[in-house]
């Protein structure tokens, strides 16, 4: 833990195990940002904020390998359709009162030109995602929908280990969507299939 950090919680260490996978605190703002500060060169956790509780995930091999397929099967079908595609992975975004870490997140079309160059995002400055992905086979303690959508993004998808579940955040309650809208035609039934075939599917075409 950071200085800054424990300055803040100076007799808590937070361990999150192999087992339980997910913590959860209540905290404040000053105690958010003093961790992010802390973990900010490591990937090896993901953080979301509601302004009142604090979630730390620790990603597990199962995590990761279907954030990397639904990555993959994300730019394939860019790729086939010619369509632009910036993608910036755990980027963090944040604004008092809240901030999250999605597990993968793209630009699309005009936005991907814009960020084609860029090697982080400015939340405040830059445009939010398209689209931001989060892999939840942890059972996440807070409801990712609302803060994506304070930060303006129009597209959330969430992976449980079972299903691949699709959301409008532009609309009001963030209805569940059978197709992209992001990447207009891709329907979200089509990558489910392919997730269920994941032991088939190569990821060796990873960019």
């Amino acid at each position: 833990m950071s200085l800054a950090a424990s300055r803040i919680f100076p007799r808590v260490a937070i361990v999150i195990s192999p087992q339980t996978e997910v913590a959860v605190l209540n905290v404040g703002w000053p105690v958010y940002e003093a961790l992010l500060e802390d973990t900010r060169e490591s990937a090896s956790s993901r953080m979301a904020y509601d302004g009142e509780v604090l979630e730390l995930i620790a990603p597990t091999p199962r995590h990761e390998v279907y954030n990397r397929l639904i990555e993959l099967l994300v730019r394939e079908a860019a790729r086939e359709w010619k369509i632009d595609l910036v993608g910036f992975g755990s980027t963090t975004f944040r604004a008092k009162p809240r901030g999250a870490e999605p597990d993968s997140s793209f630009y699309v079309g005009q936005r991907a030109e814009l960020m084609r160059n860029r090697d982080a995002v400015e939340p405040g400055r830059d445009a939010a995602p398209d689209l931001v992905v989060e892999i939840d086979i942890s059972r996440s303690r807070i409801e990712k929908k609302a803060i994506y959508a304070a930060f303006g993004v129009p597209e959330f998808w969430r992976y449980d280990g079972g299903r691949l579940r699709a959301f409008d955040l532009a609309s009001a309650g963030f209805p569940e969507i059978a197709n992209s809208i992001g990447i207009p035609g891709l329907p979200i039934a089509e990558l489910d299939r392919f997730l269920e075939m994941r032991s088939e599917v190569s990821h060796s075409v990873l960019p």
